[in-house]
């Protein structure tokens, strides 16, 4: 079963000596903190001057504290490379962590193909980075899927690679998916240059339902072209949002119309919101 295989990759799979020394110091900072501490340890895992390729036998030694440790509310990888099956090994270790709030994966080479495997996210997630990899249409629609506990029945991407690859994610969130925990926490989202093209419209729809309106107080979506129809989408949300504080949507190729006139018709948000970005796009078409 699984759970035997992953302990006979524990055996088997020895990992690198510079990510083992990595692994190790993180692992030990990690247990100098005490469960019953009030701030738990953060887990950072930063790599500018090199870019390690982190293979599922690296990733065997954390899973397990990634899954079952209370030790981190705080996990953040940036500046590497996370091949597909370490990401699959990554992401399921999360999803069945309950005490998880901040997730930071920047420039981590996350693509379509490897997102559509996600099948869960931790349960109190309240902060989400996944800025700066190339998500696309259909990993942003399975991470709308996600959220809103549902599946996509369409990925409006004819790539071949990724349709095939968005379908079979699909079905395996329909066969392992825990639905149980429908109330989002999510308050941050930042998905900064992820190509999300129109994939950013099944976002908006999640965003613009009862619980998520008031829910999504940060958002980053600067540096997607979202054109007209993620425009109209981007407006309906700003039309129903309750608590948005931040939003940054630079250079999104917009149709700025469409956008503020959403925003001109909530009060309440215009009353809320501290920092708006709408810099670099085109601003004449109304």
């Amino acid at each position: 079963d699984a759970k035997h295989a992953r302990e006979e990759r524990a055996s088997t799979m020895a990992m690198s000596p510079k990510t083992a020394s990595l692994w190790s110091k993180a692992i030990d900072y990690a247990v100098i903190a005490s469960p019953n501490t009030k701030h738990r340890a953060v887990f950072n895992f930063n790599q500018v001057n090199w870019t390690p390729k982190i293979q599922a036998r690296d990733m065997v030694a954390l899973s397990p504290i990634l899954m079952y440790s209370t030790w981190f509310n705080t996990v953040q990888l940036e500046n590497l490379r996370l091949r597909r099956e370490a990401s699959e090994e990554f992401f399921y270790s999360l999803s069945q962590n309950k005490v998880m709030s901040h997730l930071r994966l920047c420039n981590v080479h996350l693509k379509s193909y490897k997102i559509v495997k996600i099948k869960g996210l931790p349960l109190n997630l309240r902060e989400l980075d996944l800025s700066y990899n190339h998500l696309g249409t259909a990993g942003a629609e399975h991470l709308a899927a996600l959220f809103r506990g549902q599946t996509s029945a369409t990925s409006a991407d004819t790539s071949a690679e990724n349709q095939e690859a968005f379908l079979e994610g699909k079905a395996n969130l329909d066969a392992d998916m825990d639905f149980s925990h429908d109330a989002p926490v999510l308050t941050m989202l930042d998905l900064e240059k992820c190509q999300l093209d129109s994939g950013f419209t099944a976002l908006a729809k999640v965003f613009s339902s009862p619980a998520w309106s008031v829910t999504l107080m940060e958002l980053n979506v600067s540096y997607n072209r979202l054109g007209s129809k993620g425009s109209r989408a981007l407006g309906q949300y700003l039309r129903k949002a309750k608590s948005l504080e931040m939003l940054n949507i630079s250079s999104c190729n917009l149709d700025c119309f469409k956008v503020y006139d959403g925003l001109a018709h909530n009060q309440t948000l215009l009353n809320k919101l501290v920092h708006l970005d709408g810099s670099l796009n085109v601003t004449d078409n109304a």
